[in-house]
Order: structure tokens, then sequence, then C-alpha cells
């Protein structure tokens, strides 16, 4: 339908739109009752939203187009709700590495194509940035204090991501964008 950019542009949007469906999953199934038993006892919240959210993030990919950051990040969100599953612990880059060979393996000729390596690399780019993965934004005593640290890290980062795609944006389609710093 031509909405990839509309719709998910990264799979930020993807991953967002799961996290919320996993937040209100988690709230809801600790609440809920069947049979008089709490359901939690049956399943435990975490599973069951993590299901959720790789399902409502399997929907949305669906709605952009099923391209390769799409699949990217379904795969990843996969991976990561398996791997809670069978409680095995994985690292962010076995996360990504995982992704990355279930994409080939799924679509062999996914490497030619610019999304591929512009997908992985500003994922890799992110998770590669020191104190990123699995720091709270708001770790800093006080409500603004922390917004404040927030928006430095999301500047940080976002100005990582730019540099760090600028080369191969550059190659692959000969112009950058100025305004994605912004």
């Amino acid at each position: 339908a031509g909405l990839t950019h509309l719709v998910s542009i990264s799979g930020s949007h993807v991953t967002l739109i799961a996290v919320l469906a996993a937040f209100v999953m988690n709230k809801s199934w600790r609440r809920l009752r069947l049979g008089g038993r709490p359901l939690a006892e049956l399943l435990p919240a975490q599973l069951a939203s993590a299901w959720t959210a790789l399902l409502v993030a399997w929907l949305y990919c669906l709605l952009a187009g099923w391209g390769v950051p799409a699949r990217r990040t379904f795969i990843m969100l996969a991976v990561v709700a398996g791997s809670l599953t069978v409680r095995l612990p994985l690292s962010a880059t076995h996360v990504l590495a995982a992704a990355a060979f279930v994409v080939v393996a799924l679509d062999p000729w996914s490497p030619l194509s610019a999304g591929f390596w512009l997908s992985f690399l500003a994922v890799y780019v992110l998770m590669a940035s020191t104190g990123w993965w699995g720091r709270s934004a708001f770790a800093s005593s006080g409500r603004v204090a922390g917004w404040l640290e927030g928006l430095r890290e999301a500047t940080r980062l976002q100005l990582l991501v730019t540099f760090a795609l600028m080369p191969p944006l550059a190659m692959l389609f000969n112009e950058i964008s100025v305004v994605s710093p912004l």
C-alpha cells in the first residue's frame, strides 16, 4: 500500500506500539481471573505481555509493508519473546545477530537492499553507544532533571545515528538529510 514511510519509518515505531500493548496486557493480566483464579498463576504476566507485544508488532509490520526494517524489528522482538519464554538470557548483540541470520534465511536477497544495511547499522550504533542499553533515561534525581537527562541522551543518540548513517546514505543515494539531526 506504500505506507512503509508513513506507518513504520523505523523499528522504533513498531517497538513503541508493541511496548504500549505489552504494558496494557501486563496491567490487565495481573487483574484478570478465570474461575476465581488469577490468570497470572496460569501464565506469568511477563510472558502474556511479551506474546501480546509480538502479535501487535506482527500486525503493525504487516500494515507497514513487511519491509526489511520491519522484519528486523519483528524478528528481534520474537527472539526476545522466545528467550523470555525459555528463560535463556541473551545479550543485545546476540539478538541482533539472530535477527540478521533469520532475515537473510527468510530472504536471501535482502542484503542487496539498502534498507537491510541501514536498518542493522542504525540498531548496532544505538546498541554500541555507551550507557544506552538497559539504562533508564530518568535515572537522575528529580523530575525536571530526569527529563533533561532523557532529552540530552535522546539528542546524543540521534546525532550518533545521523553521523553513522551519513556515509552509507551518501554512497547509496547521493544525498544526505540536513534535517535528520533535528
